[in-house]
């Protein structure tokens, strides 16, 4: 799973590495503004879309994917609104109808720094490891999946003062030798740079899709271990990256 990354690049390096033209608005200038090292399930996430005359744009995602069709009545609906899933599978992505219609239609790229994933010790212990690319100039494009859900004018109950919201999930693919390493069975997909246009792009065979979904090369990236304290998603600081060294 991949349910913790960070994005701490100034934003002029996301536009220019992800090829945004044009001013950007007031709220995604906001988000992108601050360093951000322990993003978490839930929380609001820049994502990467392609527009309706084919330029790339930065939209504002909650992190936990809602299918547009979505629905729930008054007496099952717990949690406001759903959370929803923050991974999906690639080998069940286009089989299943929870992600079929946005896998085909939806793609995006999510802009990371890097990303933690968690080693499982024999006493049951979770130890972080931050993953990030080799070249500290470059960031990662996770691949991914978006929808927009629409509340529904009876959904009252829902407290949230929200009329609809994008919601993405990230996709995984089975692990590579690195995570492997660390006790791990999937991996985020990194979408590379020369694939990211026909990912993106709404035009793309659903054949070509799944060519392009595969496990990330072992040689582009780098792993260490890090500080038990990314655990608390309330701890948000650089010092969550750094290496831990161990004698």
């Amino acid at each position: 799973m991949c349910g913790r990354y960070s994005l701490a690049a100034p934003t002029s390096q996301i536009t220019e590495a992800f090829e945004i033209q044009g001013e950007l608005d007031f709220e995604t200038k906001e988000m992108l503004s601050h360093k951000r090292y322990n993003i978490a399930p839930s929380q609001f996430v820049p994502i990467i879309i392609e527009n309706d005359d084919n330029t790339k744009i930065i939209k504002k995602a909650r992190f936990g994917f809602i299918p547009s069709w979505w629905a729930h009545s008054k007496e099952t609906f717990t949690k406001p609104p759903l959370s929803g899933t923050f991974n999906a599978r690639d080998d069940k992505i286009f089989q299943s109808g929870y992600w079929k219609k946005s896998i085909q239609h939806h793609r995006c790229l999510l802009p990371a720094s890097g990303f933690y994933e968690w080693e499982k010790t024999s006493t049951n212990a979770k130890i972080p490891y931050y993953f990030k690319m080799k070249d500290e100039n470059k960031l990662l494009a996770l691949g991914g999946i978006f929808s927009i859900w629409k509340k529904p004018d009876e959904y009252k109950f829902i407290k949230e003062d929200i009329t609809e919201i994008c919601t993405t999930a990230i996709i995984t693919t089975p692990a590579n030798k690195n995570t492997k390493a660390i006790g791990h069975e999937r991996h985020p997909f990194i979408v590379e740079k020369e694939f990211q246009k026909k990912w993106l792009n709404t035009g793309t065979s659903e054949d070509e899709i799944k060519s392009i979904i595969k496990p990330c090369s072992c040689e582009l990236m780098v792993y260490y271990q890090v500080s038990t304290a990314v655990n608390s998603t309330r701890t948000d600081s650089s010092e969550l990256i750094n290496e831990i060294s161990w004698k």
